[in-house]
């Protein structure tokens, strides 16, 4: 069954991510490897390709770590729930008004819906969360601050993204339409709400195993 569930998870990913980054289609610049889309399901493809492995030939025993899995999670639940609240509305809006591609495209709904519920279910179904600590669940936070910085790093080399019109990808990290001010309070405030959101399920998951 776990076999079974990883395979799943790898296909669904793996195309979804081609598709996304315009390898199906002809379409690939490279502009794709910006995105914390991408990068947070390649993470989740590279991480499920070592269990499977680990599964076969117990090559990497590290990847049942529970701190290692949730932090696997949380970065791609972090990408679900971004989208969903944040970006999803205005594709909604662009594809109603005839711009933009259909949302709902299967490779669009794998990277940001499909991938990142089913890993949440590998974590709670699959990985024994006994060694688990409630510090924990602020440690994988680690994974959007490399983000912010990497950003920041494409942003002053003068990289100019296509589907943002901006040299930041996402509008709430834009610092040069929004400011400073009101892009670092939009950065920390998400910051704070997502490392309390991983404080609070490492707590449940302990409470309840």
């Amino acid at each position: 069954m776990k076999l079974l569930f990883i395979t799943v998870l790898l296909v669904i990913d793996i195309y979804s991510t081609c598709e996304q980054t315009g390898l199906l289609n002809g379409t690939y610049t490279g502009e794709c490897w910006g995105y914390y889309t991408i990068l947070s399901n390649l993470l989740v493809i590279v991480y499920f390709l070592a269990v499977l492995l680990n599964e076969l030939f117990g090559v990497f025993p590290l990847v049942e770590n529970a701190a290692v899995s949730f932090t696997v999670m949380m970065s791609i639940t972090l990408t679900f729930l971004i989208f969903h609240f944040m970006l999803m509305p205005y594709l909604l809006k662009d594809w109603k008004e005839g711009k933009g591609l259909n949302p709902y495209r299967l490779g669009n709904l794998g990277v940001h819906y499909i991938c990142p519920v089913m890993t949440i279910i590998y974590f709670l179904v699959f990985i024994d969360r006994g060694n688990l600590k409630v510090w924990q669940g602020a440690c994988w936070l680690v994974s959007p601050c490399a983000y912010l910085v990497y950003a920041a790093v494409m942003a002053a080399a003068g990289k100019v993204f296509a589907w943002s019109g901006s040299r930041w990808p996402y509008w709430f990290m834009d610092f040069d339409r929004l400011g400073f001010k009101k892009a670092m309070r939009n950065l920390i405030g998400l910051l704070t709400l997502f490392g309390l959101l991983g404080l609070l399920i490492a707590y449940a998951c302990i409470k309840l195993r």
